[in-house]
């Protein structure tokens, strides 16, 4: 008889197009959300687009409900939602 094994789970890595790391930390009152940005952003062509809503945005139609708050261009990694 042989023995085997599973191997340990390895998430897989996420493309170099997505941002990572997201936090969202009160200050003073307000929400300030972070990321650590995708492997190739570049000033002034990668820009990030924040949006509110009240339900996960699972869906296109939910997508087009939610409030637009910014779009802010990398080298920018947070935006303080007032």
């Amino acid at each position: 008889p042989s023995i085997s094994s599973t191997p340990d789970f390895d998430p897989l890595p996420l493309p170099s197009g997505f941002i990572r790391d997201i936090q969202a930390i009160s200050e003073n009152n307000f929400i300030r959300i972070s990321w650590n940005p995708p492997a190739r952003a570049t000033a002034g062509r990668t820009i990030y687009t924040i949006y509110r809503s009240n339900s996960p945005l699972t869906t296109l139609p939910l997508m087009q409900k939610a409030t637009k708050l910014a779009e802010v261009g990398h080298p920018t990694n947070s935006f303080l939602d007032q």
